[in-house]
């Protein structure tokens, strides 16, 4: 039997996750070329099935072969923000809660942030917490690049 090393433990593990990395996206390319071409090739009818729904978006089920398949359009919702907050300030003026009907979200950039001035970096720090993210796994290169 023999004694392999930490590193060379270390460098199997690398090359399995390329390998499987690699797997993965040659299985992803598949799955999206093969459904684009499923779509194009059945575009007429999925868009007939969606035609004939309330609203054309949502789920429709066609027939392939002996298979049923899900087509599944999703519903897209983009608000005017400035219609909106005009909106928000007459409900308001009205003498209504605006919170019964909409939500505010407010944000800022991180890129805009750190651009910041100090004190006013400072000044909306309390308001800022950072914790962190899922860690990742990349494989750059060799030692030797």
């Amino acid at each position: 039997m023999t004694d392999i090393t930490k590193d060379e433990a270390d460098d199997s593990l690398l090359r399995r996750i390329e390998a499987a990395e690699e797997t993965i996206a040659v299985c992803e390319r598949n799955i999206k070329q093969a459904r684009a071409e499923l779509l194009e090739r059945r575009e007429k009818e999925i868009q007939a099935l969606l035609k004939a729904k309330d609203e054309p978006f949502g789920d429709v089920t066609i027939v392939v072969g002996n298979h049923k398949v899900k087509v599944n359009t999703p519903k897209k919702v983009l608000w005017d923000e400035r219609l909106l907050a005009a909106k928000h300030k007459e409900i308001v003026a009205s003498g209504e809660n605006p919170d019964m009907y909409m939500k505010v979200k407010y944000d800022v950039s991180e890129t805009a942030y750190k651009n910041f001035p100090q004190e006013v970096r400072d000044y909306f720090a309390p308001a800022r917490t950072v914790t962190p993210g899922n860690m990742s796994v990349k494989i750059v290169g060799e030692k030797s690049e």
